[in-house]
């Protein structure tokens, strides 16, 4: 810069952020730490320089962030006094636990704490964490009025395993479904749980089964052919709000043959040969009342409808 003789001149030092003024020198000599220098009187040539230095904080900035399942605290900027300490403390959630802590990115593994000591620079630290996987689940178990199931309430059973559920009605009830989960697997009298890996429900409904008062209509036509040594009987068959579980023939007061079917095969009592009537199965749903005989045309032979709840009261 050109300064005419004997004029002055002012120069003025400034520090960029970050920095402060370290030295002035004027003509290699030494002036201070000065923001500003006036030459006067100027007669010569002359230099002037400065240099900077950094500026030591007197305080540091820890961000501190933590992902989905926990938290840690202190939380965000977190400022600190330069050369001070501070611990965070990282918590996870019900369900979930640490997985990882980093610090400035670098892992410190999966620590409940961490202490920052003699702080001389900004620093970060994260938390991460992971759900925890159960070693055991709950079932539970419910049954509405008219049954059981058991167990029942809440089942603990361990993870990967196996339980069974029963589910028993009571007398004058039938099961009228089983849900699981909240779907029907039917009216099953029992149920399995494999392989438990999460909660579960099961819940199991009854209905009233009801008393049928009224009885199967009479068997009639009853009409016999004879044909060597069988006897063929047909009737017309009896009708029922629920069903007919089977007819069964009687010979003088004598059961002598039963079918489920509305025809019959005997013997001829004229011949020697014996041979079993023929029986062609159960009907399916019960009643409550008794059988009842009907006479038929023949003087020797009759048939009687009788209810499907015969054999489950003991009636044959």
């Amino acid at each position: 810069m050109t300064v005419a003789s004997g004029a002055s001149r002012t120069f003025t030092i400034t520090a960029n952020s970050g920095y402060q003024i370290a030295a002035v020198t004027v003509n290699g000599s030494s002036v201070g730490a000065v923001g500003t220098y006036t030459f006067t009187n100027v007669t010569a040539n002359a230099t002037i320089a400065a240099t900077f230095s950094a500026v030591t904080p007197t305080q540091h900035t820890i961000t501190a962030s933590a992902g989905a399942g926990g938290s840690i605290s202190p939380s965000g900027a977190v400022v600190v006094a330069r050369g001070s300490s501070r611990t965070f403390t990282i918590t996870a959630n019900s369900g979930y636990q640490i997985a990882g802590v980093t610090v400035n990115g670098s892992s410190v593994g999966a620590v409940g704490t961490y202490t920052f000591t003699n702080v001389t620079a900004n620093a970060t630290i994260a938390a991460t964490f992971s759900a925890v996987t159960p070693t055991q689940h709950t079932i539970t178990a419910t049954a509405g009025a008219g049954g059981a199931i058991s167990p029942s309430g809440a089942v603990v059973v361990a993870r990967g395993s196996s339980r069974t559920f029963t589910i028993t009605a009571n007398s004058g009830y039938r099961i009228a479904g089983v849900t699981v989960n909240g779907s029907s697997v039917g009216a099953v009298g029992t149920y399995t749980f494999t392989n438990v890996t999460a909660n579960a429900t099961i819940a199991a409904t009854f209905a009233a089964t009801g008393a049928d008062t009224t009885p199967p209509t009479a068997p009639a036509n009853l009409a016999a052919v004879v044909t060597g040594r069988q006897v063929r009987l047909t009737w017309t068959a009896s009708t029922d709000a629920v069903g007919v579980m089977d007819y069964q023939v009687y010979r003088d007061g004598v059961v002598v043959g039963s079918s489920s079917k509305s025809n019959c095969y005997l013997i001829n009592p004229n011949v020697r040969l014996v041979r079993t009537p023929t029986s062609c199965g159960p009907a399916t749903t019960p009643e409550t009342y008794p059988r009842r005989r009907i006479p038929s045309p023949s003087p020797l032979t009759e048939v009687t409808a009788k209810p499907v709840s015969a054999l489950r009261n003991g009636v044959r």
